[in-house]
């Protein structure tokens, strides 16, 4: 293989890590935007009431607590699991340096 090819080569890999890298932190922060305006909407429109009324509860806590704190929770830890598990993908990044060291290759400070 050519010179120019390799070269080629690792430029398409690297475009192609910043790709899956740009494309995973665009789809965490939209779904963080997501669960931050629900949790802020739900809370302050639920949990700031005039107390009027009896406060109603699921298995414990306040219902706007539940709903608005608990519920995202859960759902930010099960899309974290999907996120890691389904969805993130495994670039090759190449060697790692310390290898190349190793095998007498190069030196760690090298400029």
């Amino acid at each position: 293989m050519s010179e120019r090819s390799e070269e080629a080569t690792a430029a398409e890999r690297a475009a192609a890590t910043y790709r899956h890298a740009r494309r995973e932190a665009v789809l965490i922060m939209l779904v963080w935007a997501v669960a931050l305006i629900y949790t802020v909407a739900y809370c302050a429109h639920y949990g700031y009431q005039d107390g009027s009324g009896p406060l109603q509860m699921v298995w414990g806590v306040p219902r706007w607590v539940f709903w608005g704190i608990v519920a995202p929770w859960v759902a930010a830890v099960i899309f974290t699991i999907w996120f890691c598990f389904g969805f993130m993908a495994d670039d090759d990044l190449g060697a790692d340096q310390e290898t190349h060291i190793a095998h007498g290759e190069g030196r760690l400070d090298a400029r």
